[in-house]
């Protein structure tokens, strides 16, 4: 991978860490898709960050973290509550 292509890639994922952070503050209930497929409701634990060049959250109730890509809103309640 070129120079300007690892550039590109650390700041795109330092936006979708940015954005993330900015939509779902600390204790936001979000839902992380698990290894094995499963689903769950769990709550930000510390703000979004890059690891190994990744964007990627922490989340209350789960070891390590996951990648940004395989987390979303929680449907019908706001992110905060």
């Amino acid at each position: 991978m070129r120079a300007d292509d690892r550039k590109l890639e650390a700041e795109l994922a330092q936006q979708m860490a940015d954005e993330f952070n900015a939509k779902h503050p600390i204790g936001s209930k979000v839902v992380v898709r698990r290894d094995d497929g499963t689903e769950n409701i769990a709550r930000v634990k510390y703000p979004a960050g890059i690891v190994g060049g990744r964007a990627v959250g922490w989340f209350e109730g789960i070891r390590g973290c996951y990648l940004l890509s395989r987390v979303s809103e929680v449907i019908g309640e706001r992110s905060g509550a």
